[in-house]
């Protein structure tokens, strides 16, 4: 996947050169009501390259999940924000290109599944050892009061 990551960033229309030490900054949750939107090539430009990202995070980088689970919800209408968090996402990429998946296990006595992110964001996994065999990011259908509901609708989620 080094090959496919390197065409992402190539593909990019601006340059990206320099490097990010996370996929998201501290605000990729907030949103500015008045943002101003992308106009239509940039809005079919951010809607690629996140697609990409998508396919790049579930073989792959997992590292990535969060940040491009979240954008993949502002495919519709984009705005500047959400083109500076892609660039940022690619600037992770970028310095972390020979990133690899890595799974290693001692024991089966060491199976988490799942683990809902209860105020943060909402996702899952099986870990097993170091690594997570499977994980996603999405949005639970309906709201949790607690942090144990949450991993409630996790499973329930999950396993469907």
């Amino acid at each position: 996947m080094i090959p496919y990551s390197d065409s992402i960033i190539e593909e990019f229309p601006e340059m990206i050169q320099n490097t990010s030490p996370t996929p998201a900054a501290e605000h990729l949750f907030k949103l500015r009501e008045n943002g101003k939107l992308l106009d239509e090539n940039q809005t079919m430009i951010f809607h690629r390259t996140v697609a990409q990202l998508l396919f790049l995070c579930t073989r792959a980088r997992r590292d990535l999940q969060t940040a491009v689970g979240f954008l993949s919800t502002r495919v519709k209408n984009p705005d500047e924000d959400d083109w500076g968090k892609v660039k940022r996402v690619l600037k992770y990429l970028n310095g972390t290109r020979s990133l690899k998946l890595r799974l290693s296990i001692n024991n089966m006595h060491c199976t988490k599944w799942p683990s809902a992110l209860f105020s943060l964001c909402p996702s899952a996994g099986m870990i097993m050892g170091n690594g997570a065999i499977i994980s996603f990011w999405h949005k639970h259908k309906t709201n949790a009061a607690s942090s144990t509901e949450a991993e409630l609708i996790g499973v329930d989620d999950a396993l469907q």
